[in-house]
């Protein structure tokens, strides 16, 4: 267990400023002050949790299990979770897939010990942090890929697909759950939207991808469309912004 860090004690530390040079005393009043907030990490995650699990993410796995996996629970033992975040969005449909190993990995440590705590009561799922590029160092293939709202945050995305063939197990299948534009629209406003709310809530939510451009993606590195469907959640604004799409994919050989 972690060590527990002792509350500041305002006394204390005034009597502590009070024995000290003026730039002692400045330094001491940042360090005090910056030890009263979360840290970066921390507010990441409660933002990721509070507004875009809760809206945005737990909404489309839901869709990925009832419109994608329902019908194929018989076909498939194992799922990776790539960019498993805090969680919460493969906790909220995982007592569907209790009998299923589920391996969940992130790049972001702050998310994975928030992701280990949400998920402390569902003993089916592992919990890693790893860069999705050294999967292969796990030693393990998997029957499910399933990007959720990863891919477009791949900086190599060709080779996140060559990885992704080594590791899936015959006849399984790829899911990306991510925002995709129409090519023919000006998305000026989305443009300036992720930026900003990058900025604003730290989380980054990568660039904007077009449809005719993932399709693209898709076919030139030997995988093919099985199905593909937009998500919504009745008058849940986000998917009428953000155009959010559900596919499901596998390798042609």
């Amino acid at each position: 267990p972690k060590p527990q860090t002792p509350n500041p004690n305002p006394l204390s530390f005034y009597l502590i400023i009070m024995n000290c040079g003026f730039f002692e005393k400045i330094k001491s009043l940042f360090t005090y002050l910056f030890s009263l907030l979360p840290s970066i990490s921390e507010i990441r995650s409660n933002i990721y949790d509070l507004i875009f699990s809760k809206f945005l993410t737990v909404a489309s796995y839901k869709v990925l299990y009832e419109q994608f996996l329902a019908d194929k629970l018989q076909s498939f033992k194992s799922i990776l979770d790539i960019g498993i975040a805090t969680g919460i969005p493969i906790r909220s449909i995982n007592h569907h897939l209790k009998d299923k190993e589920i391996t969940g990995i992130d790049i972001d440590e702050h998310y994975i010990d928030k992701a280990r705590a949400n998920l402390k009561q569902e003993p089916n799922i592992e919990v890693m942090h790893l860069n999705f590029y050294d999967i292969e160092t796990f030693k393990r293939k998997f029957d499910v890929l399933l990007f959720g709202s990863s891919f477009m945050l791949m900086p190599d995305q060709k080779k996140a697909l060559e990885v992704s063939k080594r590791v899936l197990n015959k006849n399984g299948k790829v899911y990306f759950l991510l925002t995709l534009y129409k090519s023919s629209n000006n998305h000026s406003i989305i443009k300036r939207i992720k930026p900003i709310l990058k900025k604003y809530t730290s989380v980054d939510f990568g660039r904007l991808i077009y449809e005719d451009e993932m399709e693209q993606i898709i076919t030139s590195n030997g995988l093919r469309i099985v199905k593909k469907e937009r998500v919504f959640q009745g008058v849940n604004p986000l998917f009428y912004i953000f155009r959010f799409f559900c596919i499901e994919c596998e390798f042609v050989n």
